[in-house]
């Protein structure tokens, strides 16, 4: 099951890569929350950033995997892997560095596991330029 909490926060961003940032979060998500648990995404405002949280009630990471999750290929178990290739939490990492956000991840039993991303709420690109804007 996953439930949403969002607070109605706004960012200007490229849409596509944000789609893609949260389609890899939750993928993880789902994958390692157990039958009948649930992941929870939420977002809120920090000042001029907004904070998007993606939690899962699975089985917690060990604490010295944490520095190394957002490696390409890394895997913590690979047992777990479900044949995927270790790149989506590094292509999260990079999209958002690129928006001029930071993500983090934090393990414990008590929580289960939270990805925070941190974008600013007009997020340029990397390359200086501003997102492409929706013509809807």
């Amino acid at each position: 099951r996953v439930r949403l909490q969002l607070a109605g926060a706004v960012i200007v961003a490229d849409e596509r890569r944000i789609e893609q940032i949260m389609s890899n979060l939750l993928d993880n998500a789902i994958r390692f929350t157990p039958a009948g648990a649930q992941a929870l995404i939420s977002t809120s405002r920090d000042g001029d950033d907004v904070l998007i949280e993606v939690q899962n009630d699975g089985e917690p990471i060990p604490q010295d995997e944490l520095p190394y999750l957002f490696d390409r290929f890394h895997q913590v178990d690979e047992a777990r892997s479900d044949h995927h290739a270790g790149l989506g939490l590094a292509i999260v990492r990079e999209l958002v560095q690129a928006h001029g956000g930071h993500v983090r991840a934090e393990s414990s039993e008590e929580s289960g596991t939270v990805f925070t991303v941190r974008l600013p709420a007009n997020a340029p690109l990397s390359d200086g330029t501003a997102p492409e804007e929706d013509e809807r």
